[in-house]
C-alpha cells in the first residue's frame, strides 16, 4: 500500500510541475480548421532529349543506350521502354531506319 501512495504522489509532483494542466485533449475546444494550400496547377514539363529521335534521322527504332524508342510512321506517337538498371547512356543513334513510302 505504501508504494501505490508513492507512486501516486511521484505522478501528482509530475503533473505540478507540468504546470498543473491536466485535462484530456477531448475536454479542450476545437480550433480552426487547418487553411488548405490554394490548388496548384501543374506546368508542362518538356519532352525529354531521349523521346525524339536523332536530329536529321528518321527512324522507326532509336536509342541513347538506356532508352530504346519506337514509332510506327512520321506521325504516329512515340513509344520508349524504361531504363535498365545498368545501361551506360550515350548519343542517339538511329536503330532502325524508318521505311520509305511506297
Amino acid at each position: 500500500m505504501a508504494r501505490r501512495f508513492t507512486r501516486l504522489c511521484a505522478v501528482a509532483l509530475v503533473l505540478g510541475a507540468m504546470g498543473g494542466d491536466t485535462a484530456l485533449a477531448e475536454d479542450a475546444a476545437p480550433g480552426p480548421a487547418p487553411a488548405s494550400p490554394p490548388p496548384t496547377i501543374p506546368t508542362p514539363t518538356p519532352e525529354p532529349s531521349w523521346f525524339t529521335p536523332p536530329a536529321g534521322a528518321v527512324c522507326r527504332q532509336w536509342s541513347d543506350g538506356c532508352h530504346v524508342c519506337t514509332r510506327a510512321s512520321t506521325d504516329a506517337e512515340t513509344s520508349c521502354s524504361t531504363p535498365s538498371i545498368a545501361c551506360v547512356q550515350t548519343a542517339l543513334r538511329c536503330l532502325e531506319p524508318q521505311p520509305s513510302a511506297q
